[in-house]
């Protein structure tokens, strides 16, 4: 079983999760192709989500692909081969 990590380079902004106490880690498995993937978030960022409010909104510092698999439970790979675009 493979596992990838996003790390935590390209994030920025007032929300970035630098600080220990504030990150969250989440493991996620794909539920195509089974492969486990941790992100670190903000935990207010989190739990503003949970509450209803947009990922994109919230934690613009992840990618559209891990927002993605947050949402749905696939990962960008598995989502591309399932929704080929033309």
């Amino acid at each position: 079983m493979k596992r990838y990590a996003f790390g935590l380079g390209r994030i920025r902004g007032p929300q970035e999760p630098c600080c220990v106490i504030h990150r969250v880690r989440i493991i996620t498995r794909c539920s195509e192709c089974q492969h486990d993937y941790v992100m670190y978030v903000n935990r207010f960022d989190y739990a503003r989500w949970q509450a209803g409010a947009k990922i994109q909104d919230v934690m613009p510092y992840l990618s559209a692909d891990e927002r993605e698999l947050l949402i749905s439970g696939i990962c960008g790979e598995c989502f591309d081969a399932i929704f080929k675009y033309t």
